[in-house]
């Protein structure tokens, strides 16, 4: 199945995004490189009781992802991709809270909606 950017337009539409025609090309990219990466997750079975020792290998050719089971003793953790969390100090509130409406003693005052 390939996503088209007809389907990409829909989907922007829905969330109310606009994107540039570059942004439309890159975005349908990405969403078929996912749709082919849950593809290829698809095929394997997770309901065993144990976890199988398997790595799944993705490799372009062509244009097209190539997905392959092999039995191996580990999965190889080549990339983190998440950042380190740590709490940084926020000192901006006048920039955090322009866009309000309505402030009052510090708080973000709202209407009422339960009578």
């Amino acid at each position: 199945m390939n996503i088209t950017k007809t389907e990409v337009l829909h989907i922007c539409k829905l969330a109310k995004l606009k994107l540039s025609e570059e942004e439309l090309c890159r975005t349908t990219a990405e969403l078929e490189e996912i749709i082919q990466h849950m593809k290829c997750i698809e095929k394997f079975s997770f309901e065993e009781k144990e976890i199988t020792k398997a790595n799944v290998k993705t490799a372009l050719s062509d244009g097209k992802i190539i997905c392959q089971k092999e039995n191996i003793t580990q999965i190889d953790v080549k990339t983190q991709v998440l950042r380190k969390d740590e709490v940084k100090p926020f000192s901006d509130y006048e920039k955090l809270f322009r866009n309000t409406r309505d402030m009052k003693d510090g708080y973000i005052r709202v209407p009422k909606i339960i009578e």
